[in-house]
């Protein structure tokens, strides 16, 4: 039996409200809960719009609670209800203001709030409407302060400005054509949604929303994958050749490492690493859906020409498509993460062949994980003939990310 979509909303980011959500996914909940209850696509955009919203715009809603209201501390689901009936008459041109208030008020009744709750909620929401229903509209609010701080220390004022703009904006999909099913000019003839091409020849992006990507033409043929440009671009910075022997670690589920095999025309083999079984099943699927048969999962010590360290990391770059990162990050997670990080560049740098390549990859804004990794790296490796570093900051249409490629000199 199906629940009302909005109950299912507030039970989706009530782990949020109560500080409970330590690196919860909220698209693998929302997903989840789509498939459990079988909800109509409209229901589906509704849901993901308002959850997403409201990560999107957490602490701008909690300023506008603190202005609106002289209680210091409220019960989470009282905050929680709050925030959704403060979005949808704030950002939901959709939803009428009595229907935000009507709405909210009887989930309230619904979830057995008291009396003095419920009264208190319905305050607020009638004293938002009558101020005009405004949220605050300084980027740098929209953000934990020492995130904001330390953006301000790794970046100029502009590239701030920048960073935090896009950050606000609901992402575009994008999508990367699987060229070794299809070419990116025969799939563009397949599609009717308004697009616009990449600097990444095989990425396209949609400038309408779509909806559910697997309704799009091709999915179930393995035609494409979703993956942003930012992500897509560093398997041509690996620059793969056919017959070659890859080693990726950190590869699930598997974006870069279907990507390196296309660039490969499916010829030579790919050693694909990663701790989580949960995320390498993903890649399992991704690679026999899109066609790719030259991954091997053994976990060799062999030499290899190329090797792509695809880090794990914060995921800073990225949080505009996933705005609940902010909700569990701390400041000593940079450090936690940096170890890791480093650890793995030396493992993958140790397996490759004199002459060949390595590149080192986070969707991180970060330098504790990017460029201070790179640092602590070459000051242990001095057999490195060339290198490059791309810093990637994130805007409107794709993600940020930190690329570094070197080549390990050859032995003489």
């Amino acid at each position: 039996m199906s629940k009302p979509i909005r109950q299912f909303i507030f039970e989706t980011l009530l782990p949020y409200e109560s500080h409970k959500a330590h690196r919860l996914h909220v698209e693998d909940v929302l997903n989840t809960g789509y498939h459990h209850y079988g909800y109509a696509p409209q229901d589906r955009r509704f849901a993901t719009y308002l959850a997403y919203g409201i990560l999107r715009s957490w602490f701008l809603l909690e300023a506008a609670m603190q202005s609106l209201s002289h209680i210091p501390k409220l019960a989470p689901d009282v905050r929680l209800l709050l925030r959704m009936g403060l979005y949808q008459l704030a950002e939901m041109d959709s939803v009428p203001d009595y229907a935000a208030v009507s709405e909210t008020m009887a989930l309230a009744e619904a979830l057995k709030l008291s009396t003095k709750s419920r009264g208190f909620i319905h305050a607020v929401l009638q004293n938002f409407i009558r101020q005009g229903k405004n949220l605050p509209t300084d980027p740098e609010i929209a953000f934990p302060v020492w995130w904001v701080d330390r953006l301000k220390a790794q970046y100029s004022p502009e590239d701030v400005t920048q960073i935090l703009t896009a950050f606000l904006k609901p992402p575009q999909l994008s999508i990367r054509i699987n060229t070794l099913n299809i070419s990116v000019e025969e799939y563009k003839a397949q599609i009717t949604q308004p697009y616009a091409s990449s600097e990444v020849k095989e990425v396209i992006r949609f400038t309408d929303a779509v909806g559910d990507p697997r309704q799009l033409p091709g999915y179930e043929e393995g035609w494409f994958v979703v993956q942003d440009e930012s992500s897509a671009r560093v398997a041509h910075v690996l620059d793969p050749k056919p017959g070659e022997t890859i080693l990726e670690i950190g590869a699930a589920p598997g974006m870069k490492t279907t990507h390196i095999a296309a660039l490969m025309q499916n010829q030579g083999k790919i050693l694909a690493v990663d701790i989580s079984e949960k995320r390498m099943k993903l890649l399992r699927e991704n690679s026999r859906r899109l066609g790719v048969t030259i991954i091997d999962e053994a976990n060799s010590s062999i030499e290899v020409d190329r090797v792509l360290v695809d880090a794990p990391c914060s995921g800073t770059g990225t949080i505009g498509k996933h705005p609940e990162i902010l909700q569990s990050l701390a400041e000593k997670d940079f450090k936690i993460h940096q170890q890791t990080q480093l650890k793995l560049l030396q493992q993958g740098f140790s397996q490759l062949k004199s002459g060949g390549v390595l590149v080192y990859s986070t969707c991180s804004i970060d330098v504790d994980e990017n460029k201070n990794v790179v640092d602590l790296f070459l000051k242990d490796h001095n057999n490195i003939d060339q290198q490059q570093i791309s810093v990637i900051l994130p805007t409107e249409i794709r993600d940020g990310f930190f690329i570094f490629k070197a080549v390990k000199a050859r032995e003489c």
